[in-house]
């Protein structure tokens, strides 16, 4: 009984002082006005990730006008780092929003506590205002 007691208390000790995954750094910055629209995203955590947990169902990136943006998601920096180099870009002037799910994990087994998201937008472009009038619609 003993032993079961303390190995009781070694559990609940080290549940104690394990701390979540955390984000430490994101690229673009949250809330950017001109991110490049072909960058690739960024997002580096205090410790290496679980590999298995870096998927498309756990790291998803969807732009207004866009809709889902597509891509590849490799771990860089000994795991601490996850890239996000997209396929289908957004448009220009986008607004573009990340989000992290509760699921991804270190390789120690800690969650990333309650998720994560950002948003940001693409830098616009200059037009040219030489329009083109194809159709005119009656109102009345």
């Amino acid at each position: 009984m003993r032993s079961f007691v303390a190995l009781l208390v070694l559990v609940s000790a080290t549940q104690c002082f394990t701390a979540p995954t955390r984000v430490l750094s994101v690229s673009p910055s949250p809330q950017s006005l001109n991110a490049d629209r072909i960058s690739p995203i960024l997002v580096t955590f205090d410790v290496p990730l679980d590999s298995a947990t870096i998927t498309p169902a756990n790291v998803s990136v969807f732009a207004r006008w866009s809709g889902v943006l597509t891509g590849t998601l490799t771990l860089e920096n000994n795991g601490t780092r996850i890239r996000f180099t997209p396929t289908k870009y957004p448009s220009v002037g986008d607004w573009v929003m990340v989000t992290l799910s509760k699921n991804i994990r270190s390789r120690t087994g800690e969650a990333l506590q309650h998720g994560f998201s950002w948003n940001y937008w693409v830098k616009t472009q200059r037009g040219t205002m030489l329009l083109t009038d194809f159709r005119r619609v009656p109102v009345r």
